[in-house]
């Protein structure tokens, strides 16, 4: 796996005229800002086989560029509910044309997996009613039985009732 940009045409040239001009492979990697084994690799091939260019690449090029699967990935992250369907269209409008299977492809290898939001149900005002009715008949109860004592949380969720009774080893509550 090459960890570097693969060699110009114009930079494999210069290398090989550097070569001839009898500058050793560790001189003409520090003058073009190139690894050692990228320039022993380009002269060996210019040598030994007379090939002045870079191995053809195998395999199907790419749909998309870099540049496209960065715009896409800015598009979930911008609206992370929306579809395929839609990631398409929006490419389409930018000429760029792939199925939805290659963006789910592309977001699972950028790790970003479709899921569904879950929603959480909102308090209705009907339901806000309800509570703070609940609430104060609970207070009049606590009001009438001065034995219990009642502690309440109103939200996020439903009201949860913790009930303590006083006990005569710890003293009044």
């Amino acid at each position: 796996m090459p960890k570097g940009n693969e060699l110009s045409e114009f930079e494999r040239g210069e290398i090989i005229g550097l070569k001839k001009a009898n500058f050793s492979y560790r001189e003409i990697a520090n003058i073009l800002n190139r690894s050692k084994t990228a320039v022993e690799h380009t002269i060996n091939d210019y040598f030994k086989k007379n090939k002045t260019t870079a191995a053809l690449k195998t395999g199907r090029p790419k749909k998309l560029s870099r540049r496209d699967e960065r715009q896409l990935v800015k598009a979930v992250k911008k609206d992370p509910k929306t579809t395929a369907d839609k990631l398409t269209k929006h490419l389409e409008e930018l000429n760029i044309i792939a199925s939805k299977s290659t963006i789910r492809r592309i977001l699972y290898s950028k790790n970003i997996h479709g899921r569904k939001a879950v929603k959480k149900p909102l308090i209705s005002e009907i339901n806000r009613k309800k509570r703070l009715f609940w609430c104060h008949v609970i207070k009049q109860s606590q009001q009438t039985d001065g034995k219990k004592k009642i502690m309440l949380w109103f939200f996020p969720g439903p009201p949860k009732v913790q009930i303590s009774i006083p006990s005569k080893i710890y003293g009044k509550i």
